[in-house]
């Protein structure tokens, strides 16, 4: 479902098409939610033929909608393939099986997005989240890779992949600005590495570094970025649920994470029954 009320598809001055807000969307709003026009699984050979033989078997409206996305590979003669690779999204986080959504593949990116794309496994669809305000006739932009690495990683990762260079505001800073951004960027990465590595030896060491890591986002004017604040809630969330009964000081917290964590879910993906925080969360109520 799209709600065309709230955004309009037009041609951008710099990469094709793109999404623009016809209204003020705010901050944890629902923009879209929508279905794949196929669905192939990258882990089999023949890619080719997969993704042709499922184009193949749609409606004639539907293949002139799969056939009018952009091919960054052959943009004067686009493929299946080359479309199918362009526009896929993961359905679910480490999923082998890719989705073509015919709106959604439509926003453009940029390394500070104002809304965020995410798999409903219940629903079966992609849905876009407003991860802040967006004003009138501001584009909507999302971000096709990872935010914690630095301007040179990213725009490797978006040349290889993508086939463009991007000019969006954090890689268009000054080069002193861009270099404080690399170090922090930096610096949020190992952090984020160190909890995973402390989480069960020294919960107490990783605690330390998630209020760093959630320091640095505000630093880096990341801490909108709800996904991401989520993610560290909910490590820290972890910690202190498997370790309150053998430290008690460790759990005096546990319900401001907790609520931190899903408010941070519901922002980007809306439905706390879909929240991979909920039955732990449920668990941790029942007991205190």
């Amino acid at each position: 479902m799209c709600d065309s009320e709230l955004f309009r598809i037009e041609k951008t001055n710099y990469a094709g098409f793109g999404l623009y807000a016809n209204r003020k969307i705010i901050r944890g709003q629902l923009i879209i939610n929508e279905q794949p026009l196929i669905v192939y699984d990258r882990n089999k050979s023949n890619l080719t033929k997969q993704i042709t033989d499922k184009v193949n078997k749609l409606s004639i409206e539907d293949k002139k909608l799969f056939y009018s996305l952009y091919d960054c590979y052959l943009p004067n003669s686009p493929t299946a393939l080359g479309i199918g690779e362009t526009n896929c999204l993961p359905l679910g986080q480490g999923s082998n099986f890719f989705g073509i959504f015919p709106t959604i593949s439509r926003i453009n990116h940029s390394c500070c997005p104002n809304v965020y794309h995410c798999w409903n496994n219940t629903k079966k669809v992609e849905t876009i989240y407003a991860l802040k305000d967006i004003e009138k006739d501001e584009e909507i932009l999302t971000s096709y890779i990872d935010l914690y690495a630095d301007k040179a990683t990213r725009q490797k990762q978006l040349k290889q992949s993508f086939r463009f260079d991007c000019s969006c505001q954090l890689c268009s800073k000054s080069t002193t600005d861009s270099k404080k951004s690399d170090i922090r960027r930096k610096v949020l990465s190992q952090l984020d590495e160190e909890i995973a590595t402390l989480a069960w030896s020294m919960p107490e060491k990783a605690l330390i570094k998630a209020e760093q890591i959630l320091k640095y986002l505000k630093d880096e004017d990341m801490f909108y970025l709800a996904n991401y604040v989520g993610r560290v809630g909910y490590d820290v969330f972890q910690i202190l649920f498997m370790n309150s009964k053998v430290n008690k000081n460790l759990g005096s917290n546990i319900q401001a994470w907790a609520q931190l964590t899903k408010d941070s879910y519901m922002t980007c993906s809306g439905n706390y029954d879909d929240c991979i925080l909920k039955n732990q969360l449920e668990i941790y109520a029942q007991q205190h």
